[in-house]
């Protein structure tokens, strides 16, 4: 089973998870929320959680610009 998130602070009634099961009803796959405190903490729990890929959600758009790596 493929794993995606939502990463943010304060993001417990958000409607993603909703929304991405009415997008892909034949996936085999969870999408949940990674409510954290902090950019750093967020992404240690991406990492650590075996996410596939995740959509970041304000406050921490810009600060996920220091874990984003670029590959031809």
């Amino acid at each position: 089973m493929q794993k995606f998130a939502l990463i943010g602070d304060n993001i417990s009634k958000s409607l993603s998870p909703a929304l991405f099961k009415a997008a892909y009803p034949e996936l085999d796959s969870a999408y949940e929320l990674i409510d954290c405190n902090s950019a750093a903490d967020a992404f240690n729990q991406f990492i650590s959680g075996g996410y596939c890929g995740a959509n970041v959600t304000s406050p921490y758009k810009q600060q996920f610009m220091d874990y984003c790596a670029i590959h031809d």
